[in-house]
């Protein structure tokens, strides 16, 4: 029994070694099945182990064949494989109690083969570790191929266990061994069915694991010094293929990390090129003279992608470059279906493509044996002139002579400016990041962002070189002249000192990026300010944006995404507008120190105009301009400035001596007509002068020409009528005080104004009422404003609207419930957007009436009184608001203005408009005291505490109730008067419309008339169903009815008094404001909540708010010039209307600024995800002081991306909230 034994382990593992797997399953099933006798076998110790090892003998051989599996993975072969097969599906036959998993085998030995040999060939590589020193970037692409062919191998390997069971299914007899055990034919077919369908679920969980691991390669990856772009794209392209190939082996969409860890790292290595490009960039301005380069270049595509091909060393994209790195990266056939044939894509006899990197050659000179692509400049230079020189090139023709172009042309080979900077810099460097983007397509958009970000440190180096710094500052500031756009220049400039964290000099000065060259930093007079150097620098940056443009429509769009073409578009657009604005700026700031043009007014100041005698008079500053003009032209001549740029700048010269006579002209206080006459006369001569000089000026048909000297010295002779028409027209064009001037010392004398003596009117409408209400009624043909729309209410109250100011800025689905808007007597609805409008007819048509359409029309009404009261043209306004009255309320008003051809100059808190109505007359007792402004009007209630200082207003805190105002009082005696009626009359009135609008307006008046009288009787005849209504209403009766809402303001006072931790005792003056604070019951009401502290109302209540908003107004129009106001109020300090807060991803909000706070004011707080892996995070801004977010108003939406792979709660996003004094909110948000 024992020599058995021994013999069938022998023959076992003999047939294990011959690979005849199925007679060794056969052995060791025999030799288990010989009965052992353990009691026989126990007697004897040294036996024992026999036992132990008959029991073992087929866990043995089944770690074998797992063993033998797991070999066949770096070396397939289906013969063997087959027999392993038969024999596992056998011994499983024997044992069922142990059966194999051949896919669990495959995968658990292929992640330990794949695992394995990252950590031994490629974790020190990737972190930089190696033996003696640091790896080169080419050893580095070098391992990673490695690695790349070593798993693709696998991957194939893996691939062939599958194609062996799928043709075992298919019974394909070409590519099978055949069973030789026929027993267990359907056993096995039926074992690799199940087998088939575990291998493919498995795939996805084997590229998981592969992609996890070469994701951590990549994310330790060190980008060495020595990497560069070749290197880099080596890398990507390989990489990419990598992640192709195992989603084509997986089948399905998988993650993509190994993309994503790739895509991090090639742009880090963009920001680190940047960050070197840019230093550069610095590096070649600093050393820059400025000097015009000689550089052969026609207009043509071609010419331009040659320079840069020859300044980056590299050959332009092509599409056709770009589809074989597409089919590279993304073959269109499957690399492990081709395997057999076509091989491993990243063995050694085919990985060249990767390390070699055709497409990344260095370009070529075609024909071209010198090294320098610009040293033969001279010598085609003299080719060039004796090409187009008629006397050098033997054309002896008299007419064939060079024009001025021409000339230009063989003097620097092109119209364009091109400085050594430009070629050795972002030219240059245009060539190697357009080649990135063709070469790395995932990263196309953001290498265009960084290409677009080295334009925007030379733009901004340009214009901050040639820009004189007091320009600089007032172009920050907004004193540029206004017809000169510069509006996208400034932001431009703002938004690129933001991104590269530049600040203002102590002079509001930006601060350079580069030194000043030595010429421009000590120009003058006697080197004419560095006039040639500064045009160089624009012109040169012009030339570096026509580069950049045109690779932009002709080539680099066609590598970008679709999804980015309309950003890109936008910032192309948005800088082509901010470099043509950037050149006329400087041009136009440059003029007028050409030729000292701010001695000119002088100059004319001292000539003699006070004349009756025209035949004596010299003019000796015309002689000087012309000469000045001469020599400043003779200067331009023969410099390197272009052609067309010598014209420009002339044109910025005649405007700039233009716009000194003019201010000449308006300083002469004595002048004859004579003298007028004269002041034609020398402009003529001026003209003649500069027309000898250069032609242009002649032609030019712009606003500055001569015509512009020589209406206004017309105007002197116009009539008032005439006169005033003339400034209508051109109160643009002219400065304030040369208008002044024409109606000062003109032939028509000074303007009809009206006087007020420094007080301030109400003015009455053309109804004799001091104030107009805001109702607006639409009729068949004509639309009626005011107290006549009032009077239309009982027969037109479908089309009568009213108190639509309460509604501005909010959606109809947050209002439509509200009580008082049930109360209306027209119809409300949503318009296009979701807001509130008001639905009328007129015109026999539908119509929907908006907000700020209504108050445009209500707008337009009182610009039309004050007009026709003043004999005026109005077209600048204070307009005073709610004092919770959001910044897109505020858009919707200035829309309203503009319908109504008005401009908002600036908006003021109804409060505090009350508070400067009072302090205008009683300045010396609000001194450093506290003030509440208690402003019930028709339709809202505020309640504001101010703190004043010698006229500066404080905002502490305030409180605001739009279902509190004078309307709630009307509806109150409305109420009484229509149950007293009814019970009377036995008339209901519930649906008669007509009827119970000619009750509210004698309930309107009955309310006023009780604020001076203790009794009323309300009176309608023939009211309905032909009964009068006749109501007595005593003063108590009507106080009692509204005792709730007077309460309810009083509350609202404690309320404020309560936010802000003051005592009423601390309370210096009560102010009132709006009508219904004329109702004794609210004043005496208020007085005993501060202990019977007058209120204060010297001014009446209904007329305070316009009051203190037309001493606002006058205070401006004394202060300061219309065309150029300051932005900040002039004495008050605002606070944050509204709570400004931050969604969360409950649904609730973030409080991150409460409302009353003081402006300035700013907060900051840091936020983190609420899922793992989060990529990106959404911030919603909202202004309101609603808990749950949709119930408050949506400012803004911003989007942070970019967030690493991390678990719910590990970022860190830091939010912060700035509203700066003008209530400009800006949120930035970074990781």
């Amino acid at each position: 029994m024992i020599l058995s034994f021994f013999r069938l382990e022998h023959e076992m593992l003999s047939h294990l070694q011959e690979k005849d797997y199925i007679r060794a399953v056969e052995v060791c099933v025999a030799m288990q099945s010989h009965s052992y006798e353990p009691v026989s076998i126990d007697r004897f110790v040294i036996l024992r182990s026999i036992r132990r090892r008959v029991a073992r003998a087929i866990p043995e051989l089944r770690q074998q064949f797992d063993e033998t599996l797991v070999a066949l993975i770096h070396n397939f072969n289906s013969t063997e494989y087959g027999s392993l097969v038969q024999a596992i599906t056998l011994l499983d036959s024997k044992s069922p109690s142990s059966v194999s998993s051949i896919p669990q085998i495959i995968v658990r030995g292929l992640e330990d083969i794949c695992r394995q040999f990252i950590q031994t060939n490629m974790l020190d590589t990737a972190m930089g570790k190696r033996e003696g020193n640091m790896p080169t970037a080419s050893q580095v692409i070098e391992e990673l191929l490695d690695c790349y062919e070593v798993l693709v191998k696998l991957l194939h390997s893996y691939n062939l266990f599958v194609q062996w069971h799928e043709n075992l299914v298919a019974n394909n007899p070409e590519k099978f061994v055949v069973i030789s055990d026929e027993k267990l034919s359907d056993q096995i077919i039926e074992a690799s069915t199940l087998h088939l369908a575990n291998f493919e679920q498995y795939r996805c969980i084997v590229w998981e694991q592969m992609q996890q691991s070469l994701a951590d390669i990549i994310d330790r990856l060190t980008i060495t010094n020595d990497f560069k772009a070749e290197n880099v794209v080596a890398l990507a392209q390989s990489t990419l293929l990598m992640a192709s190939i195992g989603a084509n082996f997986s089948n399905q969409t998988t993650s993509q990390k190994l993309t994503t860890a790739l895509t991090n790292k090639c742009r880090g290595f963009l920001k680190t090129m940047q960050k070197d490009s840019i230093e550069l960039l610095r590096m070649l301005l600093d050393t820059e003279k400025w000097e015009r380069l000689s550089v052969s270049l026609d207009h043509h595509q071609s010419s331009i992608t040659t320079l840069l091909e020859q300044r980056s060393g590299y050959s332009l994209p092509t599409r056709a470059n770009a589809c074989r790195v597409q089919e590279l990266c993304n073959p269109t056939e499957s690399i492990l279906v081709k395997y057999s044939t076509h091989g491993n894509p990243f063995s050694l006899d085919k990985r060249s493509r990767f390390t070699s990197c055709d497409a990344m050659q260095r370009y070529t000179f075609e024909n071209k044996p010198q090294e320098d692509p610009l040293g033969d400049e001279e010598e085609n230079m003299i080719k060039r002139l004796i090409d187009m020189d008629p006397y050098l090139n033997g054309d002896f023709n008299s007419e064939a002579m060079m024009t001025p172009q021409q000339e230009e042309i063989v003097r620097f080979g092109s119209k364009h400016v091109i400085s050594s900077s430009s070629l050795s810099g972002f030219i240059r460097l245009c060539g190697v990041y357009m080649k990135l983007m063709e070469q790395l397509p995932h990263l196309a958009w953001n290498a265009f962002l960084e290409l677009a970000n080295l334009f925007d440190f030379v733009f901004y180096a340009s214009v901050t070189i040639s820009c004189p710094d007091n320009y600089l500052a007032r172009l920050l500031t907004r004193q540029t002249p206004s017809d000169l756009n510069c509006e996208e220049l400034r932001q431009q400039l703002s938004r690129i000192q933001s991104e590269f964290n530049l600040g203002l000099t102590p002079q509001s000065v930006p601060v350079r990026v580069t030194q000043l060259p030595l010429s421009i930093a000590n120009s003058s007079e006697n080197n004419r300010f560095a006039i040639i150097e500064r045009v160089v620098v624009m012109e040169s940056l012009v030339f570096q944006w026509h580069v950049f443009s045109t690779l932009h429509q002709n080539t680099i769009k066609h590598f970008i995404p679709s999804e980015n073409h309309t950003m890109m578009e936008t910032m192309m657009v948005t800088m082509d507008e901010a470099v043509k604005e950037a050149r006329s700026y400087v041009y136009a700031c440059m003029a007028p120190s050409l030729i000292s043009a701010t001695s000119i007014p002088s100059m004319i100041e001292r000539a003699l105009w006070d004349t009756f005698d025209l035949s004596e008079q010299h003019n000796e500053y015309v002689v000087t301009l012309v000469r000045r003009c001469g020599i400043f032209w003779g200067m331009l001549q023969g410099s390197p400035v272009p052609i067309e740029v010598r014209d420009e700048i002339w044109l910025y010269v005649v405007r700039a001596i233009m716009e000194a006579l003019v201010e000449g002209y308006a300083s002469v206080k004595k002048c004859s007509l004579e003298g007028r006459a004269l002041m034609s006369m020398d402009l003529i001569a001026l003209q003649n002068g500069l027309d000898l000089i250069n032609h242009v000026s002649n032609q030019d048909q712009s606003l500055w020409s001569r015509s512009y000297v020589n209406n206004y010295i017309k105007a002197y002779y116009f009539q008032e009528k005439e006169l005033l028409d003339f400034i209508t027209i051109n109160k643009k064009h002219y400065r304030k005080a040369h208008l002044i001037s024409l109606a000062m010392n003109g032939v028509c004398g000074q303007i009809r104004r009206v006087h007020f003596n420094g007080k301030v009117s109400i003015i009455a409408n053309d109804q004799g009422f001091r104030t107009t209400p805001c109702v607006v009624a639409f009729e068949t043909e004509d639309v009626v404003v005011g107290d006549s729309a009032v009077a239309k209410l009982h027969n037109n109250a479908a089309n009568t609207v009213y108190h639509l100011k309460r509604v501005l800025g909010k959606k109809h689905a947050d209002v439509k419930s509200l009580d008082y808007i049930k109360g209306w007597s027209f119809e409300v609805k949503p318009d296009k957007k979701g807001y509130t409008a008001a639905a009328v007819t007129h015109k026999d048509a539908q119509r929907e009436v908006s907000a700020q359409e209504f108050a445009s029309l209500v707008l337009r009404k009182l610009k039309d009184l004050a007009e026709d009261y003043t004999g005026v043209k109005i077209n600048n306004c204070v307009l005073s608001v709610p004092q919770e009255f959001s910044e897109e309320q505020k858009t919707l008003m200035n829309e309203a203005a503009k319908l109504a051809g008005i401009q908002v100059m600036r908006y003021i808190s109804e409060p505090i408009a009350a508070a400067i109505a009072y302090g205008f007359d009683e300045t010396k007792s609000i001194e450093s005291k506290l003030i509440v402004v208690v402003d019930i009007g028709g339709a809202s209630s505020d309640i504001t505490l101010l703190s004043a200082d010698k006229g500066l207003f404080n905002v502490l805190g305030h409180v605001g109730d739009d279902a509190l105002g004078g309307e709630d009082f009307t509806h109150a005696l409305l109420e009484h008067c229509v149950k007293t009626f009814e019970r009377q009359k036995k008339v209901v009135l519930k649906d008669n419309t007509r009827a119970l609008y000619r009750i509210k307006l004698a309930c309107e008046q009955a309310k006023k008339s009780l604020s001076t009288q203790s009794q009323v009787t309300i009176e309608v005849d023939s009211l309905a169903e032909g009964h009068d209504m006749i109501v007595k209403l005593s003063r108590s009766r009507f106080e009692e009815m509204i005792g709730d809402y007077v309460r309810k303001a009083v509350v609202d006072i404690n309320k404020l008094l309560e936010e802000t931790n003051m005592d009423k005792e601390s309370i210096d003056h009560v102010i009132l404001a709006g009508g219904s604070t004329r109702i004794p019951k609210v004043q005496a009401a208020i007085e005993d909540l501060f202990d019977n502290k007058k209120a204060t109302s010297t001014i009446v209540p209904d007329e305070a708010i316009a009051y203190g908003a037309t001493v606002e107004a006058a205070t401006l129009s004394e202060t300061a010039d219309w065309d150029n106001l300051p932005s900040d109020p002039l004495n008050m300090v605002e606070a944050v209307p509204l709570n400004l807060s931050l969604g969360l991803a409950d649904g609730t909000v973030y409080e991150m600024i409460q409302r009353n706070t003081i402006l300035p004011a700013t907060a900051q707080e840091v936020f983190t995800t609420h899922v793992d892996n989060q990529k990106a995070v959404y911030l919603q801004v909202y202004e309101g002081q609603r808990l749950m977010a949709k119930d408050n108003t949506l400012l803004a939406n911003l989007t942070i991306s970019g967030i690493p792979p991390m678990e719910a709660g590990s970022p860190e996003i830091e939010v912060s909230f700035n509203v700066t004094r003008k209530s400009v909110l800006t949120v930035k948000a970074h990781l």
